[in-house]
Parts: C-alpha cells; sequence; structure tokens
C-alpha cells in the first residue's frame, strides 16, 4: 500500500481536529484551521459538496481537488472521507487506488466480524475450542475477507466511473459551449432574413426559412440547457443573492411569455400577486425557474387554454404556483419529471421539442435557494408547480 500524502480529522464544522498523517513538506495547517482554506476559489463549491458528501459511515465518492496553500505550488489531489464516531476522517492521495486501500484497510471490518476472527485467532493460539467452533470461526474470516476485496473492487469501479463521468461533463460543457455562438448566429440572422421577406416572396422560401429559424432556436435552448447542467452537476452552481422585489419579476417574465401565448391561442392569467414582496434571490436564476415552469405549460397544454400564474408572501416564504389546464402527468411519473433527461408520458401529444433538462435545472436552482417544487396533477385536468422559497436565508 502506498503512503497517504494527507489524513486528517475534522469536526462537523469543518475545523480541523487533528492530523493524523502528513507527509506533505510544509503543510501549514493547524488544528482549529477551517477545511475550505486548503483551496482556492475555484474549488470551494466543489469542495464544500465534498465534505458534506462526507457525513456518513460510507466511503464518500472520490474528489479531485486542487490544493493552493502558501508557499506549495498547487497540486491536484484525490480526496475521499467518511464520518467515524462524529469525526470526518478527509485523506488526499496522488493515487486514487491507494486511498481507497487504506479507508477499506480501516474500515471495512465492522466490529462483529473484526470480534470473531480474534475470536478464531485466539483459539488456533491456546489450542481450546471444539474443531467445529474453529473451522466455523475460520470460514466466518475467509467470508469475511472475500466481502473486502468485492468491496474493493466495487469502490474502485465507482472511482472509475466518476472519472469518466467527470470527462464526460467537461466534454459535453465544452462541445455545448462552442456550438452556442454559431447557434446563436444561425437563430439572429434567420430571424432577420425573415423579417426583410417582401410580401410577393416565394412562399418556399419563407417555409425554409422558418424552419431554419425554429430549428436554430431549439437547438441553441438545447446547447444552454446542456451547460446548465453540466455546470450544476460539476458542483459549481452559486448564487449571487440581493433584495429584490419578486412582485416585479413576476410581472415581467408573465409578459415576457405573453406573446408565446397568444401565438398558440392561449393566455396567462396573473391571478394574484403582491403589491410588493422582497427576498434575497439569484435574480438571473429565479427568472429562469419562472421561465422554465411557465414555458413548460405553454408547450405542453392544449390550444385555447389558460396558464394561471400567482404569488404570495406569508411572511416567511414566497409561495409561487403556475398551473396549466394541459394534459396532466400521471401519478407514476411525478417524480421521474424532476430528473435529468425524463420526460412525461403526455409530452409526446404535442409537437414542442425537448431534451428533458427544464426541471431538472429548476429544481437544482430551487434547492440552492433552500426551496421546494412539488407537482399535482391528474391525466387529463392539467398540472400545478408550487414553489416555496424562503425570504431569508
Amino acid at each position: 500500500m502506498k503512503i497517504p500524502v494527507l489524513l486528517l480529522g475534522f469536526l462537523p464544522n469543518a475545523l480541523l481536529h487533528r492530523i493524523v498523517f502528513c507527509e506533505l513538506p510544509g503543510f501549514p495547517l493547524t488544528p482549529g484551521t477551517h477545511f475550505l482554506d486548503l483551496f482556492d476559489e475555484a474549488n470551494l463549491d466543489k469542495a464544500q459538496n465534498f465534505f458534506l458528501s462526507c457525513n456518513t459511515p460510507q466511503l464518500s465518492p472520490v474528489a479531485e481537488l486542487v490544493i493552493k496553500l502558501s508557499g506549495l505550488r498547487p497540486t491536484i489531489l484525490s480526496f475521499q472521507g467518511f464520518c467515524r464516531e462524529k469525526e470526518y476522517l478527509i485523506t488526499a492521495f496522488m493515487d486514487s487506488d491507494a486511498l481507497l486501500e487504506l479507508f477499506h484497510e480501516q474500515n471495512s471490518l465492522d466490529k462483529e466480524s473484526s470480534e470473531n476472527i480474534r475470536r478464531a485467532l485466539n483459539l488456533q493460539m491456546e489450542g481450546t475450542g471444539t474443531p467445529d467452533e474453529i473451522s466455523y470461526l475460520e470460514e466466518m474470516s475467509k467470508v469475511n475477507n472475500e466481502l473486502i476485496s468485492t468491496q474493493r473492487e466495487l469502490s474502485k469501479k465507482n472511482v472509475e466511473l466518476a472519472r469518466l463521468n467527470e470527462l464526460k461533463n467537461r466534454f459535453v460543457g465544452m462541445a455545448a459551449h462552442d456550438l452556442r455562438n454559431p447557434l446563436s448566429a444561425i437563430s439572429s440572422f434567420s430571424r432577420f432574413l425573415l423579417d426583410d421577406l417582401k410580401e410577393d416572396s416565394d412562399p418556399t422560401q419563407a417555409e425554409f426559412l422558418q424552419i431554419i429559424h425554429d430549428t436554430g432556436n431549439y437547438m441553441l435552448k438545447m446547447v444552454e440547457d446542456l451547460l446548465d447542467y453540466t455546470h450544476m452537476e460539476s458542483g459549481k452552481l452559486k448564487l449571487e443573492r440581493v433584495e429584490t422585489d419578486v412582485s416585479q419579476i413576476l410581472r415581467d417574465t408573465v409578459r415576457l411569455h405573453q406573446n408565446l401565448a397568444e401565438k398558440r391561442g392561449m393566455q396567462i392569467l396573473l391571478e394574484s400577486c403582491p403589491d410588493q414582496c422582497m427576498a434575497m434571490l439569484d435574480v438571473v436564476k429565479f427568472k429562469q425557474v419562472l421561465s422554465n415552469l411557465i414555458g413548460n405549460a405553454i408547450k405542453y397544454s392544449p390550444e385555447n387554454t389558460t396558464v394561471f400564474v400567482s404569488a404570495v408572501c406569508d411572511g416567511t416564504n414566497l409561495i409561487m404556483t403556475v398551473r396549466d389546464q394541459g394534459y396532466g402527468i400521471d401519478e407514476k411519473e411525478q417524480e421521474l419529471i424532476f430528473e435529468p433527461f425524463k420526460k412525461a408520458t403526455s409530452a409526446t401529444k404535442t409537437i414542442a421539442q425537448s431534451v428533458g433538462l427544464g426541471l431538472s435545472i429548476t429544481k437544482n436552482i430551487v434547492t440552492a435557494h433552500n426551496g421546494t417544487i412539488l407537482v399535482a396533477s391528474k391525466p387529463g385536468e392539467g398540472t400545478t408547480f408550487i414553489v416555496r422559497i424562503p425570504l431569508r436565508t
């Protein structure tokens, strides 16, 4: 087994409790230092999410983080940890396989198995105990060792899967980023050409331009969703909260979607809205939540129906509701729709295109605001989304 670079014990408040082992020269942290002091600003969100994932007796997923401490050059280390007796044991390796080996040797034997193995060894050394008893305990020891080996292999596979997932996120993020600019140009220029068409223009030409414009818009929305999703999945969602008048955002967003609704022969009705409701929100992300919910209500509802939007402030929470008269969602699918790339069966009844990331992104944003999102729906009776976000967090 290779020697770990760091093995540290932290309290639940992320303060360093003890340095179990350290082979990193010039390591400057001392007991009482915060865990996040190991990292630069670019790694703070990911490091914080990793620390939270260590709050179980099981090994956390491996996180590759860059440490940047005074007097030390930036170094990529593989971090993994777990919680034992109210202490977070966190280690960092250059080699993540060695990291797994260390923790499995420390933590994979439960108390009962360890006691049985110890008893078997004592019986053998003392020459006491019946042959059947010794044989039984030896067999238990063998089975336990096999189980440890299996767990170790599974953990190694999980590490590899985590690495592949990170590689996938980077690739998707880079590809989506590179596609965004040309798709924006296609959408903008096709809109310009459509607006510039004369009344006596060739109808086929107008039809083709409209197809180019609509397809470009769809692909641009898909790319934007992929960028948002990979950003959130990587633990990089960071809110810029400011005190905001929710009422004004609500009115502006409803007004923004009126044109889209009218094109489908629909209307949006703002049923209730407080005169003024101040909350600590990330304005851009909150608008994204509203736009996703209202946009979905328009896309997945029949023509000549109404989308109802309302909001109330109860002094503690903002409670916002978006209700449509659409096709509804089966009860078995109501949790699935918040998962990435999942869509309700009723979505197939419309020609609306979607990659299935909007509601997953919406839920992530609401959760980041310490809020909740619920859905109530029955097939054929429409769907209601209820968002609850604390005014102060």
